[in-house]
């Protein structure tokens, strides 16, 4: 067993030494890890354990024409005599106006908002003023072509309102005024069923007229009566209307009022076309 021995030592101290770098032997592990991570920045994976025993990791390695091995970043731009980032944030943009392919349409903008005007409130303001000037001249014509070039006969129950409330509280002249007119404007340009629907407005609104003019029910049943005289409401209308009322209202009692303190008096005809005296 001795003499065994004594040749294998013989034999191994006679093979040339791995190390030598003219020796094709194979390398050990520890070597061709080290020389890999030399020549190609390998870095092993799992805590730096060599490449043996978990494989080898090469991330983002390129070679550049004399055979060095070039590191790139990470997110692939930037650095000397590259071309930067496609989108480059760091520098302020701002538009230039004197810039010829300059756009206004690329500025920035603020969207303004406008109040749409209600033809109802364009219609009311427009017969204010066709009343004030009516009841200042007169002239029967010319609130006649006023409200003709106006428009909006769907609005017209209001002028019929306007009218009447306008002249309650005014003189006895203005209330004779307003009944003329809408004498005038009847069937023309007012038609039956306008009268009826502008009155009973009026008796809806009773009650609060009756805040600002205190005989607000004499003066609307007045008002009424002398439309039925002058054939513009019918008769039917006192009754129907009352219907609708709240017996408790103020419209209520101007129905009461018109018909038995003025239609159904003696010569009552005559006794409500000369009541305001004109």
């Amino acid at each position: 067993m001795l003499r065994i021995a004594t040749e294998n030592a013989e034999v191994m101290s006679s093979l040339p030494l791995a190390s030598s770098p003219k020796s094709t032997g194979p390398r050990s592990p520890s070597q061709t890890s080290f020389v890999l991570s030399e020549n190609h920045h390998v870095k092993a994976p799992n805590g730096g354990q060599s490449a043996a025993a978990g494989g080898v990791a090469v991330r983002h390695v390129r070679r550049s024409h004399s055979g060095k091995s070039i590191r790139v970043k990470k997110d692939g731009a930037g650095g000397k005599g590259t071309w930067g980032k496609l989108l480059d944030t760091d520098g302020e943009s701002f538009i230039d106006r004197n810039d010829p392919n300059y756009d206004s349409g690329g500025e920035p903008y603020e969207l303004v908002g406008s109040t749409v005007s209600d033809p109802l409130d364009e219609y009311k303001k427009a017969v204010v003023s066709i009343l004030e000037e009516y009841f200042s001249t007169g002239d029967v014509e010319v609130a006649a072509s006023c409200l003709k070039e106006l428009g909006s006969s769907e609005y017209h129950p209001y002028f019929v309102k306007r009218l009447v409330s306008m002249a309650m509280d005014r003189h006895d002249k203005e209330k004779e005024m307003a009944s003329v007119l809408l004498s005038a404007l009847y069937a023309d340009l007012i038609n039956p069923t306008q009268i009826r629907q502008g009155f009973f407005m009026l008796l809806e609104s009773a009650d609060d007229l009756a805040v600002d003019i205190l005989d607000t029910v004499d003066i609307l049943a007045l008002f009424i009566a002398r439309a039925v005289v002058d054939d513009i409401l019918p008769p039917s209308f006192i009754p129907r209307a009352r219907k609708m009322l709240p017996e408790t209202s103020k419209g209520f009692e101007v129905l009461q009022t018109a018909e038995k303190s003025y239609l159904s008096a003696p010569h009552h005809a005559e006794l409500v076309e000369r009541r305001w005296g004109w």
